[in-house]
């Protein structure tokens, strides 16, 4: 985005000049007033802001005009030109002065005009000092906050799509796909009919193979800016960016022995790579910062996502171990009907449990890799507070809990209930299921049966007399 400052003035036949301009705008469909400080109409702006320029006479340039423009392109709803605007105008100390914001839509680049007086409500004259230097960083803040391209982000993209090799096609490719789809499709036809290229080409349009240079030549600098910004916008060149990393991916493979090795080669490469996990499965997440682009490990081939790689097991880092673990422990507990299960599917799985126990009982796990060189050992909080002792008893708990279909009297409820407490005396928060432990062991079985609905008997009135 590019914030372009108008000097000042003092003339209030060019206040009413300038009003007059965007008026015209309007009534020809290509502008629009989407704020106005004083609540009040475009056509009344000059009367307020002579008004606030009354205020303090000593500001002999009481009047100047700011222009918001955005990258060919690029577009932002009427709410996020409102509001990018107000935080600006705040961000410049204009923040209580006089000001409306116009959008104007009759070129490719979309942008909003603001006249502004430069004298606040209190009469306050607003300083001109550094204006541009706090413009400048206003302008980056606010690229950040709404995902805007910066200026020359756009030039420095282009400049990245010629560095990759054996791709001289990939802008006719990425063109030839998007003038099909209906979201930008109107956009894209728009600037080659202006440029003037839909006509030289004819009805040949989407059968001629043009290279990336061609295309430049063709369109210009400024409308192959236009539709690459739109192309780059809408995704269109994600196969490209993925052909380069997995040939990224492959020559990193290709040098690696270990996991060490591969990510210190991606790393050199400039690929982005994370081991993440989600819910009961971990993946990787790939990508290329300097295009911006991230993709899982399940759109890639099966040899580099997450446990496919054939690299030795014994040189697994602890982030791989972690979240090795992590998926070992899933996969046994959804086999494991009670805690010795558990602990004897984590065994044939290759995974050691480590107890800590104090004068209470058991009040830690711990676990690790078997069969490494330098296994890790990982403490079930850092993992997952699902694989803390307390945590995992109250689930096999409540597992026996489901599985039982047989009506125990209260007592022997009570009895079940306080041998288990007495087992997981050291919990921080006892598991107790929620039923009704009044009574005693003299009442039978049936006690813990509902209670039958019986039926009102009605009141016989004696009418016989």
């Amino acid at each position: 985005m590019i914030a372009k400052i108008e000097p000042a003035f003092s003339s209030m036949n060019t206040l009413e000049r300038k009003v007059d301009y965007q008026l015209e705008k309007i009534i020809s469909g290509y502008g629009k007033e989407l704020y106005n400080s004083t609540g009040d109409v475009l056509d009344s702006l000059p009367e307020y802001m002579s008004l606030y320029a009354n205020l303090n006479d000593r500001i002999k340039l009481p009047y100047s005009e700011i222009t918001l423009n955005l990258s060919p392109g690029e577009r932002l709803s009427d709410e996020d030109w409102v509001s990018l605007s107000k935080e600006y105008m705040e961000g410049m100390g204009y923040g209580d002065c006089c000001y409306s914001v116009i959008l104007n839509t009759d070129k490719e680049h979309t942008h909003v005009h603001i006249l502004h007086s430069r004298i606040d409500s209190e009469g306050q004259s607003v300083s001109k000092s550094f204006d541009y230097r706090k413009s400048e960083n206003l302008v980056r803040d606010l690229e950040r906050k709404y995902g805007l391209l910066s200026v020359n982000e756009c030039d420095r993209a282009r400049e990245r799509l010629s560095s990759i090799s054996g791709q001289r096609y990939v802008f006719d490719n990425a063109l030839k796909k998007a003038v099909k789809n209906h979201a930008v499709k109107d956009r894209l036809m728009s600037v080659l009919v202006s440029s003037g290229v839909h006509e030289m080409l004819g009805d040949n349009f989407l059968k001629v193979k043009l290279n990336n240079e061609e295309w430049l030549s063709l369109l210009g600098t400024h409308d192959y800016d236009v539709v690459f910004s739109i192309l780059k916008s809408g995704g269109f060149f994600k196969s490209l960016y993925k052909e380069e990393l997995l040939s990224k991916l492959d020559r990193a493979y290709s040098l690696s022995k270990t996991f060490q090795d591969f990510r210190f080669h991606l790393q050199s490469e400039g690929v982005y790579m994370r081991l993440t996990s989600k819910k009961d499965k971990s993946y990787y997440v790939y990508g290329l910062p300097e295009d911006s682009f991230y993709i899982k490990d399940s759109s890639l081939p099966r040899k580099y996502r997450y446990g496919n790689m054939n690299f030795e097991m014994s040189e697994m880092s602890f982030d791989e171990q972690k979240h090795f673990i992590f998926n070992s422990l899933h996969v046994a507990l959804g086999k494991s009907r009670t805690y010795d299960d558990f602990k004897s599917v984590l065994d044939d799985s290759g995974i050691n449990l480590k107890e800590y126990i104090n004068a209470n009982g058991v009040f830690g796990l711990s676990f690790s890799i078997k069969g490494i060189n330098m296994p890790f050992n990982i403490k079930a909080s850092d993992i997952s507070r699902k694989f803390t002792y307390t945590n995992l008893q109250n689930h096999f708990l409540n597992e026996s809990l489901v599985n039982d279909n047989t009506i125990h009297r209260v007592g022997e409820w009570k009895e079940y209930i306080q041998r288990d407490n007495d087992y997981m005396i050291h919990s921080h928060v006892p598991h107790i299921p929620d039923i009704d432990m009044t009574g005693g062991s003299k009442k039978n079985r049936e006690d813990d049966l509902p209670p039958v609905k019986r039926k009102k008997r009605q009141k016989q009135n004696d009418r016989s007399l």
